[in-house]
């Protein structure tokens, strides 16, 4: 009796994880309604990384048209510009969605601290579009890549689909930037360049979701040391709070069918 009791509250934990306040966020100044709407899905994605371990970063609202969204790692804030908000409000239905994208690609740059594992460093450098250019362009490169992946994986788990829209979203976003990159400057790519980096890694956030989606249908039909297996190799590229959660009922589970 005891044992069905758990495992049903074990049940619950796994899908219905208990949702941590955040570790007093600054909000950002409300002074629009546009503000008031980024802001809304930058606190759903925080809330789905949950990671404690940092301050999560300040959003501000920018009038300047400059470079659309950006994390600033001296201040540790995240700029949003007027200009980016209208291009991805002309989206409709799939404001949200855009939004989210540019968001959560940002959120991974502050995450991560611009920093690199080099193992996954290694799996893109074999790509065509990372070997005909110079040292630094590559650089930049890898981490719009790791942000692009990470940053869609982030946005799933909030609720948001961005998985192919950059193809579509990106081309607007450079007509509303004239000043962005046409060629000429080497450290930044160019639309043409962003564009295959954001294809490139479409398939493997569309893998990534494959697995995730399997790990929790492992776990409704009891394979739970399967589930964990699949929820490990998601943990090895990026870390959240439900993942870390479901690891730790699966166990439970696990021990609890075992013994």
């Amino acid at each position: 009796m005891l044992s069905n009791l758990v495992r049903s509250v074990l049940i619950l934990l796994l899908f219905f994880p208990i949702a941590l306040p955040a570790d007093n966020p600054v909000p950002a100044p409300v002074a629009n309604e546009g503000l008031e709407h980024v802001q809304t899905i930058f606190q759903r994605l925080i809330e789905a990384k949950g990671d404690k371990r940092m301050k999560p970063p300040t959003l501000k609202w920018s009038f300047d048209v400059g470079q659309g969204a950006f994390y600033d790692p001296n201040t540790k804030n995240i700029s949003f510009e007027e200009t980016a908000y209208k291009v991805c409000k002309s989206f409709g239905d799939q404001a949200d969605d855009a939004i989210a994208y540019i968001l959560s690609h940002e959120l991974i740059h502050y995450y991560k601290q611009h920093g690199w594992e080099a193992a996954f460093a290694k799996q893109f450098s074999g790509r065509q579009i990372a070997t005909d250019v110079d040292e630094d362009l590559r650089d930049i490169k890898q981490q719009e890549t790791e942000s692009d992946l990470l940053g869609g994986f982030l946005a799933y788990t909030a609720g948001y689909n961005t998985v192919g829209i950059a193809p579509e979203f990106l081309p607007k976003l450079y007509d509303a930037y004239p000043n962005w990159p046409k060629g000429q400057n080497p450290k930044y790519p160019t639309l043409e360049e962003r564009v295959l980096l954001a294809q490139s890694t479409q398939k493997e956030l569309e893998q990534l979701i494959e697995i995730f989606e399997t790990a929790n249908m492992l776990t409704a039909i009891e394979h739970y040391a399967d589930a964990i297996d699949y929820f490990n190799y998601i943990l090895s590229l990026y870390q959240s709070r439900e993942l870390k959660n479901n690891m730790g009922v699966l166990h439970c589970m696990l021990a609890l069918k075992e013994f």
